[in-house]
């Protein structure tokens, strides 16, 4: 027979390395959102400073347009925000947000906002309605795959 002890020592244990391999998916989570965020950065930034801009160009219009381009980055920022923040808590609700996901949404339309309206300042960039309008839309897009896929997931644990 096994004691109270051994068998609460066994359980500690794996409750440890359930939380540790949890962690470390997190980390991947939040990797992959800072990426797409960087990703986003980075182009807007060398734009701006007309380092590799004929490259940017050349992709924009290679995918359809700046607006194109502008709403496949959003999707995947909002998509990933939502991804990152995700918890191990069990939703009470289908569309309720935890509070690292909210914090990332919210972070995410403020920086594309900021580096949108920054635009207006800087002599070789010009400030877009358009622009700025298919970046909220390209979030809420995202944010709104993400919730039909984490509706699928939860009905499917259900079912199971």
């Amino acid at each position: 027979m096994y004691s109270k002890a051994t068998v609460l020592k066994s359980t500690v244990v794996e409750s440890n390395k359930v939380i540790s391999e949890q962690r470390q998916t997190s980390w991947k989570r939040v990797g992959l959102f800072l990426i797409v965020l960087s990703l986003g950065g980075m182009a807007s930034l060398a734009k701006s400073l007309d380092l590799l801009a004929g490259l940017i160009v050349q992709l924009e219009n290679k995918v359809g347009g700046d607006i194109v381009l502008h709403l496949a980055v959003s999707v995947c920022l909002g998509a990933s925000a939502c991804w990152a923040g995700m918890t191990n808590k069990p939703k009470r609700h289908f569309f309720y947000f935890s509070g690292r996901q909210a914090a990332l949404i919210v972070l995410s339309i403020s920086l594309v906002s900021l580096d949108e309206a920054m635009q207006y300042f800087i002599s070789t960039r010009t400030f877009s309605v358009n622009d700025w309008l298919a970046n909220m839309v390209g979030l809420f897009i995202g944010i709104g795959i993400y919730q039909l896929f984490s509706i699928y997931r939860i009905k499917q644990q259900l079912s199971a």
